[in-house]
């Protein structure tokens, strides 16, 4: 009997140990997941520890609090309540490989697209961002210097324009009203005329004195 009661006794203090360490510690590991039992209270509940666990599919995130509060690179953190966040891979067409941890709008896409998803083609750029073929609108030229639209279209054979504020065209090749320059030079542009009237004389040139 008395050797009974000591294996008894022996078995729960070394059990206590163990179940000690592991609260100290406050982790537990298990199908990928971080098990941590945090301080405070649960609310409606009233517990004291309560145990919350945060899985990462690539198991590269840092726990702090109550959430997730980084995911690894090219991941974001999927809200699912004040407790609970799921890390999950950037939605970016493989334009970009990093995305606003909160929000998931993709950041710094490639091949000149744009768009939360990377989904559309850049300002100034027409094509298919899907498919990687955005390329930069002829207007009235498809160089950085002298393309002057917001947007283009591909109509059959040729290319509709939509000019920037000051340039008129089909292919934004003339300044607009109340503009002077020529579109059509290297470098060219339009400017806006520093009078009350029409200042553009046939080559371009201002005809503007300095006087408003």
């Amino acid at each position: 009997m008395l050797v009974g009661l000591l294996r008894v006794l022996l078995w729960g203090a070394v059990m206590g140990l163990c179940l000690g360490t592991l609260q100290q510690s406050g982790r537990s590991w298990g199908h990928g997941c971080l098990q941590k039992r945090q301080a405070g209270s649960d609310p409606g509940q009233g517990n004291s520890r309560i145990p919350r666990k945060y899985c990462n599919p690539a198991g590269n995130s840092s726990s702090s609090g109550n959430i997730i509060q980084v995911c690894g690179p090219g991941q974001y953190r999927e809200w699912q309540g004040p407790f609970e966040g799921l890390c999950v891979s950037c939605s970016c067409h493989g334009l970009s490989h990093k995305c606003d941890p909160i929000t998931g709008r993709c950041l710094n896409c490639q091949y000149n697209t744009a768009g939360d998803h990377c989904e559309h083609c850049a300002e100034g750029y027409y094509g298919d961002a899907v498919q990687r073929t955005c390329k930069l609108c002829p207007c009235p030229f498809s160089v950085l210097s002298n393309s002057f639209a917001l947007g283009c279209m591909q109509v059959g054979s040729d290319v509709e324009c939509v000019c920037k504020p000051g340039y008129t065209g089909l292919r934004c090749q003339r300044c607009s009203s109340g503009y002077y320059g020529n579109p059509l030079l290297p470098f060219g542009g339009c400017q806006p005329c520093n009078c009350n009237h029409e200042c553009e004389n046939p080559d371009g040139t201002s005809d503007c004195q300095g006087a408003p």
